[in-house]
This record gives C-alpha cells, structure tokens and sequence, in this order.
C-alpha cells in the first residue's frame, strides 16, 4: 500500500462505520456533474454495490463510495484465535473458534482446523513470491481452511484481503482494523492495487486479479478450476490438492460435534469422507440428486 499517514487512513475506514444493511449513499447532483460519473450513478442504482468513486478506496477520504462496515473486534478476534485440541482425539484434528462467527461459513463459530492446513500456510508464508492454488472437492473443509490462513497471515503480520462469497474484507495489520465491503469487480480491482503488499485470499467464483503475480492463495473446487486457468498460467502459481479426511479426523469431528457414529459411516459409505454430506441431510439429498456437482 502506498504509504500514507495513519490518522488520514483510520478516518476514511471510521467515516464509512455503517450498517451492512443500509443502502447506497444518495449524492448531489452536483456532487461531480460529469457525464462518466452520471453513467456510473445511474447504472449503479439498480444494485446494492452503490456508486464507486474515483478517489481511491483506502488513503483518502471518500466524497462518495459503496456501503461498507468497519467490523468491530473482528481483526482481533481472528489474529488472536487459538486453536484448541479436540479432547479423546484420534488425529491432530483441531477447532478455532471466534465468537463474531466465521466469515467463509455463515457465521458460523467453529472452524475445524486440519493438520494439513498449517503446513500449507507455513510453506505459503516461506515463499511470498509464488502464488498458491488449493483445490479440493466440494464439502472437504476449504473455505475453514481459506479462514484458517486470514488468521494466520495475521499472525504473523500481514495485512489480508479477503474475497469470499459475496464480500471483500480488509484486514489492516497496521489499523487492527477489518472493513467490510460489498463485492464489485470495480472494488475489488481497486484494493487489491492499492495493497499490493497485501496477501490476497480468494475464496469466491470469479476469477482472481491476474496482475496480483504473487502473494495470493485462491481456494476452488476441481470442477471450477477452468475458473482460474487463465490466472494459475499467467501467475505461476503452484498447486495443493487437499485430500479427503483420514478415518480418525472423521471419528474426532463426528464426536466432537456429538454425531451418531454409525449414521456418520453410513454416510461415508456413500459419499466419501466428506463432512458437508455426512452432517447435513439437505447437503446429502441434494449431491444423491446432482452426484456430478462441484
């Protein structure tokens, strides 16, 4: 990021402390009565992105901009999340929970933390000149493993972009702060250029930026890698493929979360080990119905 006094970036993120649900700012006519803008404004009511200025989004402060949050606790919940092992466990399988709820999983609390992701990050983290692709089946546990690495890019200093779902967070290691933002393609082109020492984790389908050569992890499902094609050859980017649960992350997940074992074996007769569909009965009847879904 380019660098820039502290108290001037810490009141462009403060002055955009809205709720997520309120909508796009209205602006004078006369705000900036050009005809670009004009076309932007109107092409933009239709949505719920709000209209992007030409300032940038981080550095000064914003006449105009799309609605974002600053999420109270956030970065510091994630940077000080510790992982804790699953007592009676058979593997290293372990949990980290926040209690703002995880960003990648519907706010859910508890993220389930693989030996192999701590390894993966550990290898990313030595060699910040390469960019990294993980892939794995649809339910393995990607998107925890995509939050796992947010929080330990933190740990160890870095500031994070995160692209997931529907959402950008930007996670400043110099502020601790972590601002919510509405995806567009448009913001999401724009933080990444004006935090080009950021680490950038993509967890969403669209493609990633292919100017960002390095520093960036992208998390996809097999069937969506014709997704990420372009940019895994343009960047260089080496791959990880995430293997499914041994037989004793699947004991000591299903026992910690109070699963009935035989259910869970039935289960993993047939559909693999993969926890989406041996938890959830929606998440089942819906791959029984599309078998060859990402």
């Amino acid at each position: 990021m380019p660098a820039m006094a502290a108290s001037a970036r810490k009141q462009t993120v403060e002055s955009f402390s809205v709720s997520p649900f309120a909508p796009a700012m209205e602006n004078p006519a006369s705000a900036r009565p050009d005809p670009v803008a004009a076309k932007k404004e109107a092409t933009n009511k239709d949505s719920d992105e709000g209209y992007v200025s030409e300032e940038p989004l981080l550095g000064t402060k914003r006449k105009r901009g799309p609605p974002s949050v600053v999420e109270e606790n956030l970065f510091t919940w994630l940077k000080n999340a510790k992982l804790t092992t699953i007592p009676g466990s058979k593997s290293k399988l372990a949990t980290m929970e926040i209690r703002q709820g995880w960003p990648c999983a519907n706010q859910e609390k508890i993220c389930f933390v693989r030996e192999v992701y701590a390894a993966i990050v550990q290898s990313f983290l030595a060699n910040l000149n390469k960019n990294l692709l993980v892939i794995g089946q649809a339910g393995i546990g990607k998107s925890f493993a995509g939050g796992y690495f947010v929080s330990e890019c933190l740990k160890a200093g870095y500031s994070v972009v995160y692209a997931v779902r529907e959402s950008i967070y930007v996670f400043d290691s110099e502020l601790e702060t972590a601002t919510h933002f509405n995806y567009s393609t448009e913001n999401y082109l724009r933080i990444v250029r004006e935090m080009p020492e950021a680490i950038l984790i993509h967890d969403c389908t669209v493609r990633p930026p292919t100017s960002k050569t390095s520093r960036t992890i992208v998390v996809s499902c097999p069937d969506d890698h014709s997704l990420f094609r372009e940019w895994d050859t343009q960047t260089k980017a080496y791959e990880v493929e995430l293997d499914v649960w041994s037989d004793n992350e699947i004991h000591d997940w299903a026992m910690f979360l109070g699963l009935d074992q035989a259910k869970v074996a039935a289960r993993r007769a047939e559909f693999g080990a993969i926890p989406r569909y041996l938890v959830s009965d929606h998440a089942a009847n819906w791959r029984r119905q599309w078998p060859g879904c990402c």
